[in-house]
């Protein structure tokens, strides 16, 4: 988490100086999973897509829900099973979708995280 945090700093900085560094829309963690969206984005996002839950994997496995994310325009990004990190395999753990809220006029994600 901390490197990630100096290298957005140091691409913040570049893209300051440089003017024309472009900031990554998404941050992917460790699940795989986008944490992070420095994009803000005028409009709200599509209604969610229905999506078709098969059969989990393991009973350790947990359903990640589908969502928008903006890459220059809405892309759905489907939902799937993902185990939950080794940290919270001990007890049962859930998956809090993101969701993107609306700070005036813009919309800003709010990333998903395990509990």
């Amino acid at each position: 988490m901390k490197r990630t945090m100096v290298v957005l700093a140091i691409l913040a900085a570049m893209a300051l100086i440089v003017g024309s560094v472009d900031l990554p829309v998404q941050v992917v963690g460790l699940s795989g999973q986008a944490f992070a969206q420095t994009e803000i984005v005028v409009g709200p996002p599509p209604p969610p897509r229905q999506e078709v839950i098969i059969t989990a994997p393991s009973p350790q496995h947990r359903w990640v829900a589908g969502y928008w994310a903006w890459n220059n325009g809405w892309q759905w990004v489907p939902g799937h099973w993902d185990v939950p990190p080794q940290r919270l395999a001990q007890r049962p753990s859930i998956w809090v979708p993101g969701q993107w809220v609306q700070r005036g006029l813009d919309w800003v994600w709010l990333p998903g995280h395990w509990e």
